[in-house]
């Protein structure tokens, strides 16, 4: 194991790197200490047998195999040869593993990212895993290792078959172990095994049986652990300069900042080995040769080095930061190295300490004073000519194939933008991007009379509504503005014909359409087929109204969807949820209404309305007739003046009314 420890000379600095030293060695999972440090576990023990070779296994516990793991002097050969068999008895299933090419598993290596914590060259695994052992392992380290100092990279079986094939080329079929000793179990609850390693046995697992002391109250510092004479204890392989260094930290761990917390994990999960962060770390001459990329966008070394984490936590919002943290992400194309999965439990303390450190002092949330329009302009060809450099919903850019804007609005936080365009380089050195904006000034002072925050501003307002509106100057084809919903939904406000001048037309995959008017809180139109034509809404300020492009256009009666005293309904928005099909949000005499339509089997869709009533209401269903037939789940449908309705009691409903025509 490498442990990236630099001690120097100034007792502060030694401190730091011995509480590096507390959580790397499994310290703090014996001696418990505050929240400020992570107790890294060691691997999860339970079906060791299943993926290790027992001589392995014997190996690492007797101490023969160099491991971070300390020997226990202490331990008698034969206690060792008992836990080993104890370990080799838990065993459980492993998933099939397609047959592997080491050769493509030596490409594979050298391209995602494991030569960068692992290094360009690795000796072979063959004594350690079991045939498919380390495919499995691969794929979810995670589950083995909880830790995460082994993150998971995003593999498909085939990738690490080929893995498997390249790293343990001879691994052998497993080896019986004999059966453990009965006493095995009590020497691994009170040797200290179960303080850092997890084994069950059957449905049981084993519990430590000792409490040492915790590490406030640890005054012999050159007791324990820390004396390289012990027999007693766990003897680690330290230098003088390592166990000085334990002790100094152990003195200082009262009082850890949230700074010195960030840069102990970024340190512990080998962060800074790819990325940079206030001018520390990132590819180094030792392993920049790691980093390569997937296609020459002629973007250098910012196309194939991992991006900075210089104020990660200002540019991102947190669920981005705990997406990428993930590795949920994928924002830069011709990148090879991909981000890994360090799991929730790490991505929620990485979040929630880059939000506290670096969002600027005093932050308020800025209102965002641009236009849609005025960012098109900014972003086309005509304008600052952002799709020179970068791609944008999907189409690729004029030149280099930067990062597609459309994401900017899904992660990045107004704020930071602002900052960043007017000065690039101040949060990314060596950047390419321009500051179309330098000082503070704008470049184009035609647009918005050179307004540099609301030009900003439009320009987020644009891409965060670039799926319903048009592809900027230089992007879009003559002609190019029917919109075609696929995987996803597509929601547009128009002007539309027989569903009034507050209409939200939706387009649905599977072809089936509809368009919901927000002025008399009713869904009033269903189609199948195309969806629709966006030149009126884009182009021509809705003249002639929009009108649907598709077959079985069925226009539905006017009037509230819920019959009131009042006789109208107040609508209150929408929002959007799987696949950005939306959800209608209205109030109805007292009730408040959520109302969904959803595609169904055979082109038809389901109507989903949930009621919370505080009295008695009407739902209108759908109109009698022909033109529609429908089907009713949580309610009773009956049909009164020329139509299907649904009489609700107060309470609590949730209805399904299947539509087909």
């Amino acid at each position: 194991m490498r442990l990236a420890i630099v001690v120097g000379l100034v007792p502060a600095a030694i401190a730091a790197d011995g509480l590096l030293l507390l959580g790397e060695l499994g310290c703090v999972r014996c001696h418990r200490a505050g929240a400020g440090l992570d107790p890294r576990s060691g691997p999860v023990l339970t079906g060791a047998g299943s993926r290790l070779t027992f001589a392995h296994i014997r190996g690492v516990v007797s101490g023969a195999i160099p491991s971070s793991m300390p020997s226990f002097p202490a331990l008698s050969a034969a206690g060792a040869d008992a836990l080993s068999r104890l370990i080799a008895s838990s065993r459980t299933a492993l998933p099939a593993s397609p047959p592997g090419s080491a050769p493509r598993g030596k490409q594979i290596y050298g391209r995602v990212g494991c030569a960068a914590c692992h290094g360009i060259t690795t000796p072979p695994l063959v004594s350690k895993y079991l045939p498919g052992a380390l495919a499995a392992f691969l794929l979810d380290p995670l589950a083995t290792h909880p830790s995460a100092r082994m993150p998971r990279l995003p593999l498909s079986p085939a990738d690490a078959a080929d893995l498997e094939a390249f790293l343990s080329p001879s691994a052998q079929p497993a080896t019986v172990a004999p059966p453990p000793p009965e006493s095995a179990t009590a020497l691994f609850a009170t040797a200290g095994c179960a303080h850092c390693h997890t084994l069950a046995i059957g449905s049981q697992t084993i519990r430590a049986e000792t409490t040492p002391p915790p590490l406030a109250a640890l005054t012999r510092l050159d007791r324990g652990c820390l004396d390289p004479s012990t027999r007693s204890t766990p003897r680690y392989s330290l230098t003088p300069v390592q166990r000085a260094a334990l002790r100094e930290a152990i003195r200082q761990s009262a009082e850890i900042s949230a700074s010195r917390r960030l840069a102990l994990r970024l340190a512990a999960l080998n962060c800074l080995q790819c990325h940079a962060r206030d001018g520390a770390g990132g590819p180094s001459p030792a392993n920049r040769d790691a980093f390569t990329v997937l296609a020459d966008t002629g973007l250098g070394d910012e196309g194939r080095f991992p991006p900075p984490l210089t104020a990660a936590g200002y540019k991102l919002t947190p669920q981005a930061l705990r997406d990428a943290i993930q590795g949920r992400t994928s924002v830069h194309p011709a990148m090879a190295t991909r981000m890994p999965d360090y799991g929730p439990h790490v991505a929620g303390q990485l979040e929630a300490l880059f939000t506290a450190l670096d969002m600027p002092a005093g932050f308020q949330p800025v209102e965002r004073t641009g236009r849609n329009t005025f960012g098109r302009e900014l972003v086309g060809v005509n304008g600052l000519g952002c799709i020179g450099c970068h791609n944008l919903r999907g189409r690729k850019s004029l030149g280099i194939g930067a990062s597609d804007l459309a994401l900017v609005p899904r992660r990045v936080r107004v704020e930071w933008l602002r900052d960043f365009l007017i000065d690039p380089a101040r949060f990314h050195p060596g950047t390419r991007m321009p500051s179309f904006w330098p000082g503070g000034r704008s470049t184009r002072t035609t647009v918005l009379g050179g307004n540099t925050v609301r030009q900003i501003d439009s320009i987020y307002v644009y891409l965060m509504e670039i799926d319903q509106t048009r592809l900027p100057a230089g992007m879009e084809e003559k002609g190019a503005y029917e919109l075609k919903p696929s995987d996803k939904a597509i929601v547009l406000r128009a002007f539309m014909k027989d569903a009034g001048a507050h209409a939200v037309a939706v387009g649905l995959p599977g072809q089936v359409n509809a368009a919901f008017d927000t002025n008399e809180v009713r869904w009033a139109l269903l189609w199948r087929g195309r969806f629709v034509d966006a030149e009126s809404v884009w182009e021509d300020r809705f003249n002639p109204p929009m009108v649907p492009l598709g077959e079985n256009v069925v226009r539905l009666p006017s009037g509230p969807a819920f019959r009131t005293p009042s006789g109208k309904c107040d609508f209150r928005g929408y929002r959007l949820g799987e696949r950005g099909i939306p959800s209608f949000l209205y109030e109805c005499g007292g009730a408040r209404v959520i109302d969904t339509i959803v595609p169904a089997a055979g082109g038809s869709l389901n109507r989903l309305v949930q009621v919370d009533a505080p009295n008695p209401v009407v739902c209108r269903l759908a109109p009698a007739g022909p033109a529609l037939r429908i089907n009713v789940h949580g309610a009773t449908a009956v049909e009164r003046d020329g139509e299907f309705v649904a009489d609700l009691p107060p309470g609590k409903h949730a209805l399904r009314v299947e539509i087909a025509w």
